[in-house]
């Protein structure tokens, strides 16, 4: 496997890492519940998908950097995130203004 595909997943996998450690200034109570499969889900999840976006951009013929593979897997999440949102066919809803 290539470096920046390896730099992709490890960036995948900080997102969550970051996320689990903020879990501990949380009082007890507040915790998730960590014997929960959905809870690891995203653990799998995201360094998968922060692959296939470097893939992608490997295979799109992008030369990735060390840092910029790192920076792609880091920004995974938020990328698919926009893509999800971003729906072409819903129809986009123009206000005339008062009195129109």
């Amino acid at each position: 496997m290539d470096t920046p595909l390896i730099l992709a997943i490890v960036g995948g996998f900080a997102v969550n890492f970051i996320q689990l450690l903020e879990y501990a200034k949380l009082p007890k109570i507040k915790r998730p519940e960590f014997k929960d499969l959905l809870f690891w889900l995203p653990y799998i999840g995201w360094p998968f998908l922060s692959y296939i976006l470097a893939f992608a951009y490997i295979e799109s013929g992008i030369m990735l950097s060390p840092l910029l593979a790192l920076n792609v897997g880091l920004s995974a999440p938020l990328i698919f995130r926009a893509m999800i949102n971003a729906n072409p066919m819903q129809p986009s809803s123009i206000d005339p203004g008062e009195g129109a």
